[in-house]
């Protein structure tokens, strides 16, 4: 993830890690991995209902998303849960 937050705004990225967090607005998540956390924007489409905690490791398909006046996150196309 660190090199995510330090790549181009549309820069493809593959990120391992767990989702800790479901912050207050819709379709966002708080993302940690052993380098630090990012919010990840995932559609209510790609989640399809699937339930996650934060033991469960998932790997994160997207894109970075950088605003001018906005943290960087993650625009995530698709996810696989890979462990418990």
């Amino acid at each position: 993830m660190a090199q995510a937050l330090k790549a181009g705004d549309d820069t493809p990225c593959i990120l391992e890690g767990r989702v800790v967090a479901s912050p207050p607005k819709h379709e966002h998540f708080l993302f940690e991995d052993p380098t630090g956390q990012i919010e990840v924007n995932i559609d209510d489409e790609i989640f399809a209902g699937r339930v996650l905690s934060p033991r469960v490791t998932v790997r994160l398909y997207g894109e970075v998303e950088k605003d001018l006046f906005k943290k960087p996150e993650i625009d995530v196309d698709r996810f696989e849960i890979i462990g418990n």
